[in-house]
């Protein structure tokens, strides 16, 4: 026979393991919640159009961030030359009329998260409405300050571009 000292360790173990695996699905939970909302704030503050974007867009990347734009144009690696790319002067160029993004996957590896999906697009840039949509990959770093992007691609046909009215 069982003693009652066996019954309760077991137990007192076994709801150990319960607790454990529970606050691991939920921080897990978590991370994926703030995946996400970091990746729909990119959208988001690119559609503010106002002087809030250059430092919004930049305050979501790593200082060693890395973006692999469409087209076969350079790479761009580190805050400053990410920001020369699309902020030339600090100040955003065009206006952003339509940004939105589908995600159809993402991970958490530790540290590390990668989102994925589809996006469409549609900016006014010197004088020129630009319509477009293609495929997004953002691989993210946990830091201290929280999510952070990494490491953002993007690739796309070639634009539909016409004059604005």
């Amino acid at each position: 026979m069982y003693s009652l000292k066996l019954i309760l360790s077991k137990t007192v173990i076994g709801v150990l393991v319960l607790l454990v695996s529970y606050t691991a699905s939920a921080d897990g939970a978590s991370d994926t919640a703030k995946v996400h909302a970091v990746y729909q704030s990119y959208a988001d503050i690119w559609m503010r159009n106002d002087d809030t974007v250059p430092a919004g867009i930049m305050g979501l990347f790593t200082d060693d961030a890395v973006i692999m734009p469409h087209h076969g144009d350079p790479v761009r690696i580190g805050k400053a030359a990410i920001g020369d790319f699309w902020f030339p002067g600090g100040v955003a160029t065009g206006t952003v009329d339509h940004y939105a993004h589908q995600v159809m996957g993402e991970q958490i590896i530790g540290d590390m998260a990668y989102i994925y999906g589809r996006f469409t697009l549609k900016f006014t840039y010197a004088d020129r409405v630009t319509e477009n949509e293609g495929n997004q990959l953002a691989v993210m770093r946990r830091t201290p300050e929280g999510w952070k992007i990494a490491a953002l691609i993007w690739n796309d046909p070639l634009p539909q571009t016409t004059a604005a009215e």
